[in-house]
């Protein structure tokens, strides 16, 4: 073994063998380039898909703005519209972008999309391994979100590409907020800021993050009193945040409430003046809620068995059978049950619940935008909250027996290796507009929109 002489010993000091891969930053490098690689990899397909005749016109190929390129003048029109019903302009300067670079080939946007997607996920990997130290329940937590193949509509539709953008900035927040409670500074504040405004303004759905940064106060940043393990009691993670009362950490995000409230409402002002926002006589609020009581228990399913996706679901706008109602609230009281009853020894069920249902809640249907009952996209960034609930849970069953790790090992890659098949063949109803609905007419009843949609792409 090598030694070295130090200048304040003046004594013989053993150096570590060099190990390829050896230390933890080398494997989270590598694991971070993997998935980063497997994602772009499994996407791959949609280099030869087109555009669809849904949003993507709205979005470029008929719109005026985006055909003029990256120009002084376009970036102005970018920060300043509200068209298409929502005021996203960092998601427009990236199709003023891509436009400049690829004019009109499908190919150039598509990529941009999956290159998104895959720079999210490596990100999610981080931040999670960064937040509790645990490098393969991060990385299976990151693979279930690149993979998952209800997170297709994100990533294959161009229009959608608000959601994979929003998600990198609201990753980076995160990280930037793991960063301020180590040592707390309105310098280290402002990053939290400005990567949470950059999320607004590429899609408003990013709104939740602050609540999300309270959840993570209880776990796994270990911030907030009341929980019988201390802050930093666990090895495998190196922070070390001091304990705060609810009052402290709530006033601490104001400045994020504040613009969470502002987006909002300019969002909800938008929607309305455009028409997008539907009233309650096409939508009765009775039926709103059912909706909505139905619409998460549909997204839960559709997480463990990822079958009939389709680019649009009608709104049922009238009495949904009570026995679904009955079955959804009794699974969603269920679940909320338990992991109440578990808060304090296993908080990441607790975490992981409340970020599912938060980061649904504007977007579920209670305020209805538009005449879905739920939307694919809608679960991208809630579905994590699931994933590290699911897999916190595996891996604390399986963390004393040996041969329980390798059963699930294997079990885990034959997972990995279903989810990769189907993302790639549910992948294939993108590649253009008349497979898309067609598919949609398939698996769903009473669809306008598919029927609508279809019949353009055949006349064309």
């Amino acid at each position: 073994m090598n030694t070295t002489i130090t200048k304040e010993q003046g004594i013989s000091s053993p150096l570590p063998e060099y190990k390829l891969f050896g230390s933890a930053k080398k494997k989270r490098q590598l694991l971070a380039l993997l998935l980063f690689v497997l994602t772009l990899l499994v996407y791959n397909p949609v280099s030869h898909f087109q555009f669809v005749n849904y949003d993507d016109p709205q979005y470029v190929t008929g719109n005026s703005h985006v055909l003029q390129g990256l120009h002084w003048r376009t970036i102005g029109w970018a920060l300043t519209t509200f068209q298409f019903y929502n005021w996203h302009p960092l998601t427009w300067i990236t199709f003023l972008m891509d436009y400049q670079l690829f004019k009109l080939n499908p190919a150039g946007y598509h990529f941009m999309n999956v290159f998104y997607h895959a720079l999210g996920a490596a990100l999610l990997f981080l931040v999670l391994h960064r937040g509790t130290g645990y490098l393969g329940r991060s990385f299976s937590v990151a693979i279930l979100f690149a993979l998952h193949p209800l997170n297709i509509e994100s990533v294959a539709w161009i229009s959608e590409r608000k959601n994979v953008l929003s998600a990198i900035f609201w990753f980076l927040a995160i990280w930037a907020y793991g960063w301020y409670t180590l040592r707390p500074s309105w310098k280290r504040y402002l990053l939290v800021v400005t990567c949470f405004v950059l999320g607004l303004m590429a899609k408003p759905m990013v709104i939740t993050l602050p609540c999300v940064l309270l959840l993570l106060d209880i776990w796994p940043l270990c911030r907030m009193k009341g929980f019988p393990y201390a802050p930093g009691a666990d090895p495998k993670t190196a922070l070390n945040s001091i304990r705060q009362g609810w009052p402290t950490l709530i006033l601490e995000k104001m400045p994020l409430f504040t613009l969470s409230a502002a987006s909002a409402v300019l969002t909800l002002l938008i929607q309305d003046y455009s028409g997008g926002m539907r009233n309650t006589t096409a939508y009765p609020i009775g039926v709103r809620i059912e909706n909505a009581i139905v619409s998460y228990a549909l997204y839960i399913y559709k997480t463990f068995l990822p079958q009939k996706l389709a680019v649009f679901y009608p709104h049922p706008s009238s009495t949904i059978p009570g026995w679904k109602i009955a079955v959804s609230a009794v699974l969603l009281i269920g679940i909320t049950f338990i992991v109440i009853r578990l808060r304090r020894h296993r908080p990441y069920f607790l975490v992981g619940w409340l970020w599912f249902l938060v980061t649904l809640l504007p977007v579920i249907g209670l305020l209805q935008n538009g005449d879905q009952a739920m939307a694919d996209r809608y679960a991208y960034t809630p579905l994590i909250g699931l994933f590290f609930m699911l897999i916190w849970a595996v891996a604390g069953w399986l963390e004393h027996s040996p041969v329980r790790r390798v059963i699930a090992g294997s079990l885990f890659a034959l997972l990995l290796g279903a989810l990769i098949a189907d993302t790639r063949y549910q992948l294939g109803y993108w590649h253009d507009s008349i497979s898309l609905f067609s598919h949609a007419l398939s698996v769903t009843q009473n669809n306008a929109i598919a029927e609508g949609n279809l019949g353009e792409a055949l006349f064309k």
